[in-house]
């Protein structure tokens, strides 16, 4: 039965999903040169602590191996965990901003039936050592440049700011414990959960409702969403943070992208390691986010003894392929000889490779060397076992 059957979140992908996949990447790692960004590969396999360090409340996304040593590893689970072991370990004198790019594999266990990829190819950037606004406009700046120029399509960037929710658990004394379980219960949009843990919380009517209207996006949408949250921005650090995203979103606008900007406050992210800015990136087409990314100031000081400011990105370049994008070129030229005529065959069939043609030869029952042109298969189901 196995030798036939794809594990649960695997898939083959076939023919013109496969060339219309590489395409982007190659124009996306094409679009990160120009911007500054250089290539870097990591292991696939590292040890779980590095992936813990910043995903400490999901264990069960972990794809687990035992080494031969009996050490847990595991593979892959982002780029940015060990992109931040990179820069503590390697680069612990840098001087100057340092700006990576990859495109890799990342993994996650799959729950059955749920019609997830448990392996998804992520293109992204990672901006070190610069801090605040300039290198948040730098990295929205590069995102919207790279989409809007390789996809001619309708795309939102939806951005948010984890420092509001924390820092109005801080002002009301939340423990951890408390501030983890009002997160994950608005992040998963457990609703009668929510309302009756907020209501165990005993706080002030107006600051209930707050938590309460977090997943029904009352603070989503465009710059009027900042006047909805000021009444709840009770310290100096609350106010800051509404007044830097103004900023942004005026530049941005500038920029001549107020079409693709919106506001979502809401937005309680999985990853614990963000600090700041937050984002994901959207096509009407595609039901999940496209692009996910944000700030995360502590996570290179949890593997080296100096933080570093940091903001980076992530393309799921695989949703993408649910858009309806122009298909790769498929023509197939092919140069048919008969059997005596296979070196002659060989060097035409060179010779249209030298004009970009895609050839193949075979050998046929005639008397002279012809070509003709074929389109190759249409591509088969490529979903998810």
């Amino acid at each position: 039965m196995y030798l036939a059957s794809l594990p649960t979140g695997s898939r083959d992908l076939l023919f013109e999903a496969t060339m219309k996949k590489q395409t982007l990447i190659r124009q996306f790692e094409d679009n990160f040169w120009r911007w500054g960004y250089q290539m870097v590969e990591t292991p696939g396999v590292e040890y779980l602590d590095t992936f813990q360090r910043g995903l400490a409340n999901q264990d069960d996304r972990f794809v687990k191996v035992i080494s031969d040593d009996q050490e847990v590893l595991t593979l892959r689970a982002d780029m940015t965990l060990p992109i931040a072991r990179v820069v503590a370990t390697k680069f612990k004198n840098h001087k100057e901003p340092l700006r990576f790019a990859y495109t890799k594999n990342v993994f996650a266990r799959s729950q059955k039936y749920s019609g997830s990829l448990s392996e998804v190819t992520d293109s992204g950037c990672e901006l070190i050592g610069i801090p605040g606004q300039k290198a948040d406009l730098e990295i929205l700046l590069l995102v919207l440049d790279t989409i809007t120029t390789v996809i001619d399509k309708s795309f939102i960037l939806e951005l948010g700011d984890i420092r509001f929710f924390r820092g109005i658990c801080d002002y009301l004394e939340l423990t951890d414990e408390q501030t983890n379980q009002l997160s994950a219960l608005i992040n998963h949009k457990y609703l009668p959960a929510l309302e009756l843990y907020v209501d165990e919380l005993n706080l002030e009517p107006n600051i209930a409702q707050f938590f309460k209207d977090f997943p029904f996006y009352k603070y989503s949408g465009g710059v009027e969403v900042l006047e909805r949250l000021r009444p709840f921005a009770f310290t100096e650090d609350l106010t800051a943070v509404l007044d830097e995203m103004a900023s942004l979103v005026a530049i941005l606008n500038e920029n001549g992208y107020e079409s693709n900007i919106r506001l979502d406050f809401s937005k309680i992210p999985a990853l614990d390691y963000y600090s700041g800015l937050i984002f994901e990136g959207y096509f009407d087409e595609v039901a999940q986010p496209i692009v996910t990314g944000g700030r995360y100031d502590q996570l290179v000081g949890q593997f080296g003894d100096r933080p570093e400011p940091a903001i980076g990105f992530a393309i799921k370049t695989d949703f993408l392929l649910n858009l309806k994008l122009p298909a790769p070129e498929s023509e197939l030229v092919i140069v048919k000889y008969p059997k005596q005529y296979f070196t002659q065959a060989a060097e035409k069939a060179q010779e249209l490779r030298k004009q970009w043609s895609r050839v193949i030869i075979e050998e046929a029952d005639q008397d002279e060397i012809t070509t003709e042109t074929r389109e190759e298969p249409s591509d088969v189901n490529n979903s998810a076992n």
